[in-house]
């Protein structure tokens, strides 16, 4: 009777574990707050503090912010089409509240999980043209919800490989105007 009981909450634990391990899937495929949820379960896993901010009329889906620095990120999820100008409004608007707050510009990332229903590995341009000029005029980063999965899943497999940790917290806080790259 002891070892099954044992056994069963390894079991349990496992379960844990793979339920933590899967949730990362929604990278690929959610939209709306159940996206939000897992990027910022993300970027925690990357080493970020993460938070929402509702509060009166504004509504920032993540602030996120580390030693290296402060951003600040809206996340979108198309069925099938590209993420579009509508979002990154939305962000240049949050980014403006949020200085007007700290009296500090945070980077500003937009964040999309394009062409949801389709394979990954398959999907068109992640971002319009429009979306890729008005990110270099900005000189916001945009980060594909994809390109945080493939992360994610390294660390997984290496969660004591900070270097790795710190080059993505690098590269999402720096990345100005373009695509930002997490794996090489």
């Amino acid at each position: 009777e002891a070892k099954i009981r044992d056994l069963k909450d390894v079991k349990i634990e496992f379960q844990r574990e793979i339920q933590k391990i899967v949730q990362f899937k929604n990278l690929l495929f959610e939209q709306g707050e159940e996206l939000e949820l897992v990027v910022k379960e993300s970027f925690k896993l990357i080493g970020f503090d993460v938070e929402n901010r509702k509060e009166e009329d504004m509504e920032h889906d993540l602030l996120f912010s580390s030693e290296e620095g402060r951003g600040l990120a809206e996340v979108e999820g198309k069925d099938s089409s590209a993420i579009n100008i509508s979002k990154f409004d939305q962000l240049n608007r949050a980014v403006d509240e949020d200085f007007h707050l700290h009296d500090d510009y945070p980077q500003g990332i937009l964040i999309g999980n394009h062409f949801r229903l389709e394979n990954p590995i398959s999907r068109k341009e992640p971002f319009t043209d429009k979306v890729h000029t008005i990110a270099r005029k900005k000189s916001f980063g945009l980060l594909t919800t994809l390109e945080i999965y493939n992360a994610v899943a390294f660390i997984l497999k290496n969660p004591d490989d900070n270097e790795f940790k710190k080059q993505c917290r690098d590269r999402i806080l720096n990345t100005e105007g373009k695509i930002i790259k997490l794996i090489d």
